[in-house]
């Protein structure tokens, strides 16, 4: 089958609308278009569809987040390395210092990804997850280090805090390993 780009240019745009339920939908149909379709995208059709998924991982709604997620993970192959990097990057990133109520969507979307990876992105799988993973099971907590939202007075959560990042950061780093170490030579 191949792709429309008038329809895909629609999807994207819908994408962003003002209504949730349309913003999941377009994500949706633009998911089964792209891996329905057996044509390669093009490098600015896959800039603009990692961009528009990117974007929903910070939706406000969390219906739409969470379909963002799946879809991702079911496109991720069609993407060029460069968009691959990029969305791995990202997601590390919210792993990280995301909000705290969506951190494990995020690490579950960079799961989701590792898991679909072909092996021959192991290298770039291990320099875009593996720096970050590392240093947020490694790092002391503080209050520097904290979401911008949290104050002096919520100290006392901050430990708690911490904790949550690191249990998300072991358990992608857990993936990871299960994914791509299984064998001499498979991170290179």
């Amino acid at each position: 089958m191949a792709m429309n780009p008038a329809s895909v240019s629609q999807l994207l745009e819908d994408m962003e609308n003002w209504d949730k339920d349309k913003r999941f939908m377009a994500a949706s149909d633009l998911t089964q278009e792209v891996t329905m379709s057996n044509q390669v995208l093009d490098v600015h059709l896959q800039k603009r569809v990692c961009q528009a998924f990117v974007k929903q991982l910070e939706d406000q709604s969390i219906d739409v987040q969470g379909n963002a997620v799946k879809c991702l993970a079911k496109i991720v192959c069609k993407f060029q390395e460069q968009q691959i990097g990029e969305v791995l990057a990202k997601l590390s990133q919210q792993v990280l210092d995301g909000k705290a109520e969506v951190r494990d969507i995020y690490a579950t979307c960079l799961k989701g990804l590792l898991s679909e990876l072909p092996a021959s992105c192991s290298a770039l799988a291990c320099q875009n997850v593996l720096p970050k993973m590392l240093h947020g099971i490694t790092s002391i907590p503080s209050l520097e280090a904290a979401p911008p939202s949290w104050t002096a007075s919520s100290c006392a959560h901050g430990h708690f805090w911490h904790l949550e990042v690191k249990e998300e950061c072991t358990d992608v780093f857990h993936d990871f390993l299960k994914r791509f170490g299984a064998g001499p030579g498979r991170l290179t």
